[in-house]
């Protein structure tokens, strides 16, 4: 059974550089990079990658990944000889 309880967390943003009054979030439109999510900035547009998709949640000096940037491979499933 699933139980939940309040927990103190921060959230963990990355500011755009380039006109310093948007953030960046997950752009799944962005051609794929090895251990890199492509971003774009909420106000100007502008593009990159990161390490880390943000936001991201900082929880005891450890960082959990929002579920929705996982991506979910189906396994096939297996065969019976």
């Amino acid at each position: 059974m699933k139980t939940s309880k309040p927990i103190q967390a921060e959230i963990v943003e990355f500011k755009c550089e380039e006109c310093n009054q948007g953030v960046y979030r997950v752009d799944n439109s962005m051609d794929p990079l090895p251990n890199r999510w492509g971003h774009k900035c909420t106000n100007c547009g502008q593009q990159g990658y990161f390490p880390f998709a943000y936001p991201y949640i900082k929880y005891k000096n450890q960082q959990f990944v929002l579920e929705k940037h996982i991506v979910k491979v189906n396994p096939k499933p297996p065969y019976f000889i």
